[in-house]
C-alpha cells in the first residue's frame, strides 16, 4: 500500500511539473511574438540612423 501511494504522489508531482513547464512555454511564446511584432514595426535601420 505504501509503495502504491509513493508512486501516486510521484506521478502527481510529475504531472504538476509538466503542466507548469507547458504553461511557461506558451507564456514565453506569447511574449516573444509580441516582442517580434514590435520589432517588425521598428526596424533596426531606424535605430542605427537615429541620432538623439
Amino acid at each position: 500500500m505504501a509503495e502504491s501511494m509513493t508512486v501516486f504522489w510521484l506521478g502527481l508531482m510529475v504531472l504538476i511539473m509538466a503542466t507548469i513547464l507547458i504553461v511557461e512555454h506558451y507564456r514565453r511564446e506569447r511574449s516573444r511574438s509580441r516582442h517580434f511584432r514590435w520589432l517588425d514595426s521598428h526596424p533596426m535601420r531606424d535605430w542605427l540612423h537615429h541620432r538623439p
